[in-house]
Protein backbone atom coordinates (compact mmCIF):
# COMPACT_ATOMS: atom_id res chain seq x y z
CA UNK A 1 0.00 0.00 0.00
CA UNK A 2 1.35 3.45 -0.89
CA UNK A 3 -0.10 6.76 0.66
CA UNK A 4 0.41 9.65 -1.61
CA UNK A 5 0.63 13.35 0.06
CA UNK A 6 1.12 16.10 -2.30
CA UNK A 7 2.43 19.08 -0.61
CA UNK A 8 1.42 21.39 -3.54
CA UNK A 9 -1.69 20.83 -3.35
CA UNK A 10 -2.47 21.44 0.41
CA UNK A 11 -3.47 24.95 1.41
CA UNK A 12 -2.52 25.74 5.35
CA UNK A 13 -4.51 28.65 4.89
CA UNK A 14 -7.87 27.43 3.68
CA UNK A 15 -7.45 24.01 5.63
CA UNK A 16 -7.27 23.11 9.25
CA UNK A 17 -4.85 20.29 10.47
CA UNK A 18 -7.83 18.82 12.22
CA UNK A 19 -9.55 18.46 9.10
CA UNK A 20 -6.09 17.48 7.25
CA UNK A 21 -5.13 14.75 10.27
CA UNK A 22 -8.95 13.74 9.80
CA UNK A 23 -8.38 12.84 5.87
CA UNK A 24 -5.59 11.23 6.34
CA UNK A 25 -6.34 8.73 9.36
CA UNK A 26 -9.86 8.09 7.69
CA UNK A 27 -7.96 7.07 4.16
CA UNK A 28 -5.42 4.93 6.16
CA UNK A 29 -8.08 3.06 8.50
CA UNK A 30 -9.02 1.56 5.23
CA UNK A 31 -5.83 0.97 3.90
CA UNK A 32 -5.45 -0.94 7.04
CA UNK A 33 -8.78 -3.00 6.10
CA UNK A 34 -6.45 -4.95 3.87
CA UNK A 35 -4.62 -7.90 5.62
CA UNK A 36 -1.62 -7.27 2.77
CA UNK A 37 -1.37 -3.66 3.92
CA UNK A 38 -1.36 -5.10 7.81
CA UNK A 39 1.22 -7.80 7.52
CA UNK A 40 3.36 -5.50 4.12
CA UNK A 41 3.07 -2.22 5.91
CA UNK A 42 2.59 1.14 3.96
CA UNK A 43 4.90 3.00 1.89
CA UNK A 44 4.25 7.15 2.44
CA UNK A 45 5.68 9.57 -0.30
CA UNK A 46 5.79 12.77 0.47
CA UNK A 47 5.49 14.45 -2.87
CA UNK A 48 7.09 17.98 -2.50
CA UNK A 49 6.59 18.20 -6.69
CA UNK A 50 5.93 21.68 -7.25
CA UNK A 51 5.32 22.72 -3.94
CA UNK A 52 6.39 26.04 -2.33
CA UNK A 53 7.08 27.53 1.14
CA UNK A 54 3.57 28.69 1.14
CA UNK A 55 2.31 25.13 1.01
CA UNK A 56 4.28 24.16 3.56
CA UNK A 57 3.04 23.73 7.26
CA UNK A 58 5.64 22.65 10.24
CA UNK A 59 3.53 22.04 12.68
CA UNK A 60 1.62 19.61 10.41
CA UNK A 61 4.46 17.98 9.10
CA UNK A 62 5.34 17.49 12.94
CA UNK A 63 2.05 16.05 13.82
CA UNK A 64 1.52 13.70 10.90
CA UNK A 65 4.98 12.42 11.41
CA UNK A 66 4.12 11.62 14.87
CA UNK A 67 1.03 9.85 13.83
CA UNK A 68 3.47 7.50 11.41
CA UNK A 69 5.65 6.91 14.15
CA UNK A 70 4.03 5.53 16.71
CA UNK A 71 0.63 6.94 17.41
CA UNK A 72 -1.23 5.11 14.76
CA UNK A 73 -1.21 0.95 14.07
CA UNK A 74 0.35 0.66 10.90
CA UNK A 75 3.46 -0.58 9.94
CA UNK A 76 5.93 2.25 8.06
CA UNK A 77 7.50 0.52 5.63
CA UNK A 78 9.38 3.90 4.19
CA UNK A 79 8.73 7.39 4.02
CA UNK A 80 10.11 8.88 0.56
CA UNK A 81 10.51 12.38 0.69
CA UNK A 82 10.24 13.62 -3.28
CA UNK A 83 11.62 16.38 -4.81
CA UNK A 84 12.39 18.36 -1.28
CA UNK A 85 13.44 22.46 -2.80
CA UNK A 86 16.01 23.50 -0.25
CA UNK A 87 13.86 25.45 2.26
CA UNK A 88 12.58 22.23 3.67
CA UNK A 89 16.11 20.44 3.55
CA UNK A 90 17.27 22.27 6.66
CA UNK A 91 14.08 22.02 8.74
CA UNK A 92 14.09 18.19 7.95
CA UNK A 93 17.55 17.61 9.15
CA UNK A 94 16.32 19.00 12.75
CA UNK A 95 13.17 17.23 12.79
CA UNK A 96 15.35 14.16 11.84
CA UNK A 97 16.85 14.34 15.42
CA UNK A 98 13.66 14.12 16.78
CA UNK A 99 12.59 10.38 15.67
CA UNK A 100 13.64 7.17 16.77
CA UNK A 101 16.52 5.37 14.94
CA UNK A 102 14.15 2.93 13.54
CA UNK A 103 12.01 5.42 11.82
CA UNK A 104 14.69 7.25 10.81
CA UNK A 105 16.32 4.54 8.70
CA UNK A 106 12.97 4.30 7.20
CA UNK A 107 12.82 7.83 5.88
CA UNK A 108 14.49 8.88 2.43
CA UNK A 109 15.03 12.12 0.62
CA UNK A 110 15.02 11.37 -2.87
CA UNK A 111 14.29 12.92 -6.58
CA UNK A 112 11.40 11.60 -8.37
CA UNK A 113 14.17 9.80 -11.07
CA UNK A 114 15.32 7.58 -7.86
CA UNK A 115 11.56 6.21 -7.34
CA UNK A 116 11.61 3.26 -9.47
CA UNK A 117 14.86 2.27 -6.60
CA UNK A 118 12.39 1.71 -3.98
CA UNK A 119 8.82 1.55 -5.80
CA UNK A 120 8.33 -0.50 -9.14
CA UNK A 121 6.80 1.54 -11.76
CA UNK A 122 3.64 -0.22 -12.01
CA UNK A 123 3.09 0.82 -8.31
CA UNK A 124 4.05 4.55 -9.08
CA UNK A 125 1.42 7.10 -10.14
CA UNK A 126 1.50 8.93 -13.61
CA UNK A 127 2.46 12.07 -11.93
CA UNK A 128 5.66 10.37 -10.32
CA UNK A 129 6.97 8.70 -13.38
CA UNK A 130 4.41 5.62 -12.74
CA UNK A 131 2.24 3.62 -15.09
CA UNK A 132 -0.78 3.74 -12.67
CA UNK A 133 -3.60 5.81 -13.39
CA UNK A 134 -4.93 7.34 -9.98
CA UNK A 135 -8.24 8.27 -9.51
CA UNK A 136 -9.15 9.68 -6.30
CA UNK A 137 -12.49 10.26 -6.39
CA UNK A 138 -13.30 6.62 -6.78
CA UNK A 139 -10.58 5.83 -4.14
CA UNK A 140 -13.14 7.95 -1.81
CA UNK A 141 -16.02 6.21 -2.64
CA UNK A 142 -14.28 3.05 -1.44
CA UNK A 143 -13.63 5.10 1.70
CA UNK A 144 -17.42 5.76 2.21
CA UNK A 145 -18.30 2.57 1.63
CA UNK A 146 -16.38 0.56 3.76
CA UNK A 147 -17.15 3.28 6.42
CA UNK A 148 -20.65 2.55 5.95
CA UNK A 149 -20.56 -1.33 5.90
CA UNK A 150 -18.31 -0.76 9.07
CA UNK A 151 -21.39 1.16 10.60
CA UNK A 152 -23.59 -1.09 9.67
CA UNK A 153 -22.02 -3.80 10.82
CA UNK A 154 -21.87 -2.17 14.18
CA UNK A 155 -25.35 -1.67 14.33
CA UNK A 156 -26.18 -4.96 13.53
Amino acid sequence: MIALFSAGKHSPTETTHQTTLQGVVYQLDVALDDYDTQRNGIIFIYNMTGSKYTNFDYDLSQKILNLLKGAYPARLKKVLIVTAPLWFKAPFRILQLFVREKLRDRVHMINASQLPQHIPKECLPEELGGTLRIDHGTWLAHCLKVLITCISAAFL
